[in-house]
């Protein structure tokens, strides 16, 4: 037989063959081949993938099972061969994994260091921390008492002033400090005693205690001289006047330094 003969009764054996094959195609295309696709997780009653997932078919090309889908999260990738049987991370709803790191400032980004807002700090009305670099709180907290304020200090020539106006009326004798009569440094002298401040004696001796002043300077109690000497001595009462005892047969009185005694001022004292 020659081989022309023979061709159609190959091409007959050929196509028979071929027939004969093509039934198992399907067979070949439901075995999986390749690595183990995981399982979609089930989706709610009614058929719909979980949000966030997306379906796609697998071809047998693929190396799945023909017309069959995996579901996978948006963006994503099949998992990783050697995951196959693990359960799929959780991850919000809608969540993209990625691997680029989030600016500084956006949602979802680590603040640096300088940009943290510091906590503020609940504090009483007037609480100064211990570390306060501005001293001293000035309004005290609720319920504390206030810090006494310092007593002034007392005007003690005001004072002995006040003694020596006790005294007026008092009759005018030579050498005499008191308390019934007296002369005019005498009178000083005791006023000066009941402030527990002890002066000389005689006007010379009280023309050199405490500091000089000016008559325009002059306040209650400085002591003020007249004649030469000086042989006179009173106290300065305020408003241009003076208490003294004056001479024989007059009283301790208040007199005005103008007129007569301006032509017989010789200057002041501060005793205190």
């Amino acid at each position: 037989m020659s081989i022309t003969s023979l061709a159609p009764t190959l091409s007959v054996a050929v196509v028979a063959v071929l027939f004969g094959l093509l039934p198992a195609a399907p067979a070949l295309a439901d075995r999986h081949i390749g690595p183990p696709v995981h399982a979609p997780e089930e989706a709610p009653t009614g058929g719909t993938p979980v949000t966030g997932q997306v379906e796609r078919p697998v071809s047998a090309e693929a190396g799945g099972p023909a017309h069959s889908t995996v579901v996978e999260p948006d963006g994503g990738a099949l998992s990783h061969p050697g995951q196959t049987g693990a359960e799929p991370p959780e991850r919000p709803l809608g969540f993209t994994e990625s691997t680029e790191p989030a600016p500084v400032g956006e949602v979802g980004a680590v603040p640096a260091p300088d940009q943290v807002a510091p906590v503020p700090v609940d504090r009483p009305v007037g609480t100064v921390f211990p570390d306060s670099a501005f001293g001293s709180d000035p309004f005290p907290p609720p319920g504390a008492e206030p810090e006494p304020e310092p007593e002034p200090e007392p005007d003690l020539g005001a004072q002995a002033l006040e003694h020596a106006k006790s005294k007026i009326g008092t009759p005018y004798r030579y050498g005499a400090t008191g308390p019934d009569s007296f002369d005019c440094s005498g009178l000083v002298q005791w006023a000066y005693q009941q402030v527990g401040i002890e002066i000389g004696r005689t006007t010379y001796d009280q023309y050199e205690e405490g500091t000089a002043v000016s008559r325009t300077d002059l306040r209650p109690g400085d002591l003020v001289f007249f004649y030469s000497g000086p042989s006179h001595v009173g106290m300065y009462a305020g408003d241009g006047e003076m208490i003294h005892a004056p001479s024989s047969g007059k009283d301790v009185q208040i007199v005005s330094m103008s007129g007569y005694f301006d032509d017989h001022y010789q200057g002041a004292r501060r005793v205190v």
